[in-house]
């Protein structure tokens, strides 16, 4: 194993343009190499890598301890269990608890978590045997004493169809019990890929399903929450063309009854890019942001959502950065990382470029990420050379790389990409505006083109109060009938497709 250098350091094991910004890269010829966990506890990082732990094993967990500069102070290998999708490590007590499924090929696969302690010395294995043939666990987060891991099951391997279902395994850490809950939805596959915790107790999940009249269509992705007792609701559903695949949808609970959740692959027509909805716990929608500017024909991804210390939202994931075709190769894939308000506007977004000493390109992304305590950011992910190598960055509070700027760097050339506000192709005005006079629409010409879009004005409850076609690029809209008070205003294409979200405030 051994540390990728800049073409100017020669001896050192680190690329770093100060003390709070650097970059990790580690090479092995041999293994798979891939971040998928940060954690912080004190000064000191934690990072969970998905990699071999022999070259003809299975995929296993290798935790990295670093201190705040980036320094390598120990690793450990946790050879029995494979790793989820994201959330897969957590501080319970002094111990850092981290959890997968069993990666030894017997059926039935089972569920299990690692306790290994801030020295690096494992404390104890735990595996979790489910009545269930196939088990995957895709997460997990600990409230208090208990465990929750999360994911799917399918109860008979040898059973014609598709019958996958949700499944929930509840862990007391204190009396090593467990209890589990299987969802079964019917004839439908279901992953719960996303779990967090409200206040009150209850948990909120995000679960795709696949209808199998539907599958290579369509999927609903839908957040649910269930409390203590076992009561259970669905909070929100949304339908989403898949194209056939199934992308990992993430979601963050920012507190105060607001969570964001990312839905991708919107849209049947060509276009792939991350979309993002704010929801209250009701199910209303607050804001949606869709990342168009990130528009490709090939499929971009996002790794994980987190809430900063201020309350905001980061993001982190992949994409490449022009279209697919013959004269374009090679095609660069980019990691990112880009902050939102809770709101639904871009504050910044960055990309990383990773390039061989030959200049070639190297595909790179971040599969998850985490806001330090000094509001600093540590993204963790691969580069996807043959085999992947793992990729660590901390970068300043507002994404940059260097402590001046966002520009330089031999490695990883970090730039700001320039983000297209769509509020400025639909304006509204006057915001707000008077009940006795007309709203005012003005449309770009590229937007509305010789397609019809569709308007509501909806009140804070949902219901709609103004539902008409918008035929010309710009005209007035009656909203005498509106009471004073506060309404949303969304605007859909052709497809059903969201043009814009916007508050109105009638006087």
């Amino acid at each position: 194993m051994r540390l990728i250098l800049p073409m100017f350091f020669l001896l050192s094991s680190l690329v770093s343009y100060s003390q709070d910004t650097w970059q990790v890269i580690i090479e092995n010829d041999t293994l798979t190499e891939v971040g998928r966990e940060v954690l912080q506890i004190e000064t000191d990082l934690y990072v969970a890598n998905r990699t071999r732990c022999q070259p003809d094993a299975q995929s296993c967990v290798k935790l990295l301890k670093y201190d705040r500069y980036g320094k390598l102070i120990w690793e450990a290998e946790m050879p029995s269990i494979k790793m989820g999708n994201d959330n897969v490590m957590h501080l319970h007590n002094s111990s850092i608890i981290i959890t997968g499924r069993s990666n030894d090929g017997a059926i039935p696969l089972k569920y299990g978590f690692y306790e290994i302690d801030t020295s690096g010395t494992i404390l104890d294995f735990t595996e979790i045997i489910l009545p269930y043939e196939s088990n995957f666990n895709y997460g997990s987060l600990i409230k208090g004493d208990t465990l929750y891991m999360y994911g799917t099951a399918r109860e008979d391997l040898s059973e014609e169809g598709i019958n996958v279902d949700a499944l929930i395994v509840t862990y007391d850490l204190v009396k090593d019990t467990f209890s589990y809950e299987y969802f079964d939805y019917g004839h439908d596959f279901i992953d719960i890929w996303d779990m967090r915790m409200v206040e009150d107790g209850s948990i909120l999940f995000y679960s795709a399903h696949r209808r199998q009249e539907y599958v290579g269509d369509s999927l609903d992705y839908v957040v649910e929450r269930i409390w203590p007792n076992g009561h259970r609701i669905e909070t929100y559903n949304v339908t989403s063309n898949s194209d056939g695949g199934v992308s990992i949808p993430q979601m963050e609970y920012l507190g105060d009854d607001v969570l964001v959740i990312h839905f991708p692959n919107e849209e049947w027509h060509e276009k792939k890019y991350p979309n993002f909805r704010i929801i209250n716990l009701k199910g209303d929608l607050l804001y949606e942001k869709r990342y168009e500017f990130l528009k490709q024909n090939s499929v971009s991804y996002v790794g994980d959502i987190r809430k900063t210390n201020d309350g905001d939202i980061l993001i982190c994931g992949r994409y490449f950065d022009k279209m697919v075709s013959d004269d374009d190769l090679p095609l660069n894939a980019n990691a990112f990382v880009s902050k939102m308000s809770r709101e639904g506007e871009i504050e910044w977004f960055r990309h990383f470029r990773q390039e061989e000493t030959d200049g070639e390109p190297v595909w790179s992304g971040f599969s998850s990420l985490l806001t330090l305590s000094d509001n600093g950011i540590v993204a963790v992910g691969n580069i996807e050379r043959s085999p992947s190598d793992l990729l660590i960055m901390k970068l300043d509070e507002d994404g940059c790389f260097s402590p001046d700027d966002c520009g330089g760097g031999v490695i990883t050339d970090v730039e700001e990409v320039e983000v297209e506000d769509d509020s400025h192709q639909i304006m509204l005005f006057p915001n707000p505006v008077q009940r006795n006079q007309p709203l005012r629409i003005e449309i770009n010409k590229s937007i509305k083109a010789n397609k019809v879009l569709d308007l509501k004005i909806m009140d804070r409850n949902g219901r709609n109060i103004i539902n008409q076609e918008i035929y010309s690029i710009d005209m007035n809209v009656d909203i005498s009938m509106l009471n004073n008070g506060v309404y949303i205003v969304v605007m859909t294409d052709q497809y059903g497709n969201q043009l814009i979200v916007e508050k109105l405030i009638v006087i």
